[in-house]
Parts: structure tokens; sequence; C-alpha cells
């Protein structure tokens, strides 16, 4: 019991921790909704998460490829978790939190007033409000680019200690 305590206490004290934590809830805003119709839509569908998994579909990749981002991040995060950092390890946030950032600005493009949905042979003009999945992900997007840069950070500062200027 003990040493799972200590384990459980080291994963929330380090930034890796707080980056596999900060992967998975962004990756759960993909079972959020991401967008349900606009008041001027004629096209009657009652919310769509990441995946479309509701009864009338608008599919948008934005979310898919959002959630991808931060489970394939959390993954590798978890794989290479270790006391002993790597140089290359800040990568791993800045990569997941910067595709999902990239993603998610990319959705908030996407719907409006002029965009157009097809289903065989109509066409269906449609708005597009906003729901909570895609603000999850931009925020934890955003918290794995601030550990990222804090990590980097940290070893900069490490390897620049180690060196005191004057010395080679």
């Amino acid at each position: 019991m003990g040493a799972a305590l200590r384990s459980l206490r080291r994963f929330f004290t380090c930034t890796d921790g707080w980056a596999i934590l900060a992967c998975l809830l962004g990756a759960g805003s993909g079972l959020l909704p991401w967008a349900a119709p606009g008041a001027g839509s004629s096209f009657e569908w009652s919310g769509d998460n990441a995946f479309g998994l509701t009864r009338w579909v608008i599919p948008s990749w934005h979310g898919v490829a959002a959630v991808a981002a931060f489970a394939l991040g959390a993954l590798a995060l978890a794989a290479t978790y270790r006391p002993a950092r790597p140089a290359w390890r800040p990568l791993l946030p800045l990569a997941a939190g910067g595709a999902a950032l990239a993603a998610v600005a990319l959705f908030f493009g996407w719907p409006g007033a002029g965009h157009v949905e097809r289903w065989g042979d109509k066409a269906y003009p449609v708005e597009v409000s906003v729901l909570a999945g895609p603000y999850v992900a931009l925020a934890c997007g955003a918290v794995l680019l601030v550990i990222g840069a804090l990590q980097a950070l940290s070893l900069l500062l490490l390897r620049a200690s180690a060196n005191p200027a004057g010395t080679a």
C-alpha cells in the first residue's frame, strides 16, 4: 500500500503525470457534444459529438483528429514515463497539444452560416452552434503546451546550471 501511494504521489507531483491527465481529459472531450444545429438551420439533428454518435450525423474529422492526438500523446507519455527525463521528452506534450489545437482551430473555422451539407441528392444549409467538446479540447491542448514549455525550460535551466558561464 505504501509503495502504491508513493507512486501515486510521484505521478501527481511531476509535469508528466499532469500531461497524461490532460491527454486523457482531452481524449474524453470526444464524448462531449461538439456541435448542434443553429437557430436558422433547416436540418434537424440532436447534437453531434466528435465521432458523430447521434441520430443525425454531420461528420467532422476535426474532433476525431483532436482525440487521436490526445490518445497518442497519452500513450507515448505513459510508455516513456520515468524519473530521468531525456532531452526529447518535452516534445511529446508539445506535439500532442499542438496537433490537438490545430484540429480544434480548424473546427472553429468550419461551422458557419454558409456551410452546406449534402445527403444523397439533397443539399441542406446548416448553421452550427459550437458546444462544450471543442472548448475542453482547446483547454487541454493549451495545458499541454504550457507543460511542454515548462519541461523544456527546466531542461535548459538544468543544463545552464551544470555548465556555468566561463567553463567548458
